[in-house]
């Protein structure tokens, strides 16, 4: 029988964290934090069955490349304190095949964070892990927290609520908004 687990978690600079050495360590990959000027090298890690970086159509090339994306969402965010990534973590069944889970995770990833505007690394694992069974896969998708790969003339408008004083502060913080989110467009 299938269980499923969701959890979202952040990563965080208060708790001594990087998303570039986040990125690194679910992709396989080595990576280098500007940031840091650290190296984080994750090459020989097994298990990874794949990870790619997925983006909206309107993101620029550069940001498919894994060390760049995640040293833009660093540098982004200028506070010690700051949340410069996000990391949804889904259980997949271990019945699916390996074709089944990507499918899966890209069809996920490109309706609930690519369709959003986000620049999204998605991943599969196939071991479990501390808190899984062996009758889980894992899969990781990490994205920027306050950054957006689309052009600001093609972002959604802020949505309104009910009443004329809602849609006046709706209206006043729109550039607000504007300013909080990373133009990834050139």
């Amino acid at each position: 029988m299938a269980s499923f687990l969701c959890q979202v978690q952040t990563i965080q600079r208060s708790a001594g964290r990087s998303a570039v050495a986040a990125a690194a360590y679910r992709s396989g990959m080595a990576l280098t934090d500007e940031r840091l000027a650290m190296d984080f090298d994750f090459a020989g890690k097994e298990g990874v069955e794949f990870a790619e970086i997925l983006a909206p159509e309107t993101a620029p090339s550069r940001f498919s490349d894994c060390q760049t994306l995640w040293n833009a969402a660093e540098n982004r965010e200028a506070r010690k304190d700051a949340v410069p990534a996000r990391e949804l973590l889904l259980a997949l069944p271990h019945e699916l095949d390996f074709e089944q889970r990507r499918a899966l995770v890209r069809a996920f990833v490109a309706e609930h964070l690519v369709g959003q505007g986000m620049a999204s690394a998605a991943g599969s694992a196939s071991f479990p892990t501390r808190n899984m069974t062996p009758d889980f896969d894992a899969q990781h998708s990490m994205f920027p927290s306050s950054m957006s790969a689309t052009p600001p003339n093609m972002r959604r408008a802020p949505r309104r609520s009910s009443g004329n004083r809602a849609r006046r502060r709706s209206t006043a913080n729109s550039t607000a908004t504007d300013d909080s989110i990373c133009d990834l467009s050139g």
